[in-house]
């Protein structure tokens, strides 16, 4: 069991870097030249080609960080993204922009502005917020990596719940406006 602990973290830690110098990356408006909604209609002000840009190449950067961390761990702990670092970590910032589209999507549909929740289905949309970016990286895991059903799942949990406690914490410090 902490087998997939320690390997659910190895594969978020290219997230969590990605995200964590994302945020700054928009608190301190920087790029603002690529700070364009990619459409504005469907999904809201925030989905900008910035954050495609910039979370593609920061969880690429991410992966190949984690990939040298990794080689320091015991065999048993290792997942091996050392292996395609550069490929796997662009197609994850990629994939995990791609799978919040759907998301924003709905809630314009359902007349939530941009950084907010429809009042109908709120639950949902809480829940949905945390895991949708998830699906997407637990698809490229799935895709390029042998890692079988359960420590997939590990990571899409443990990943989906670090995701909120994160948006928690820098709500609290007042670098994010909603934690959820």
């Amino acid at each position: 069991m902490a087998g997939y602990f320690v390997q659910s973290n190895i594969l978020f830690l290219p997230l969590l870097f990605a995200g964590v110098i994302h945020l700054f990356v928009i608190h301190f408006d920087l790029l603002p030249f690529l700070k364009r909604p990619l459409n504005q209609k469907f999904f809201g002000e925030n989905k900008t080609y910035r954050g495609f840009v910039v979370i593609g190449f920061l969880t690429f950067f991410g992966v190949f960080l984690t990939s040298i961390i990794e080689s320091y761990l015991p065999q048993a702990y290792q997942v091996g993204l050392g292996k395609q670092p550069y490929f796997l970590g662009f197609l994850l910032g990629v994939f995990a922009m791609l799978f919040e589209l759907p998301n924003s999507f709905l809630k314009r549909r359902l007349g939530a502005k941009s950084g907010e929740h429809p009042k109908k289905y709120k639950m949902f949309f809480y829940i949905f917020n945390q895991a949708d970016s998830v699906i997407g990286c637990t698809l490229i895991y799935a895709l390029f990596f042998d890692f079988g059903f359960t420590l997939l799942m590990a990571f899409f949990i443990y990943t989906s719940f670090m995701h909120l406690f994160v948006n928690l914490i820098f709500s609290f410090l007042k670098l994010r406006k909603n934690p959820f």
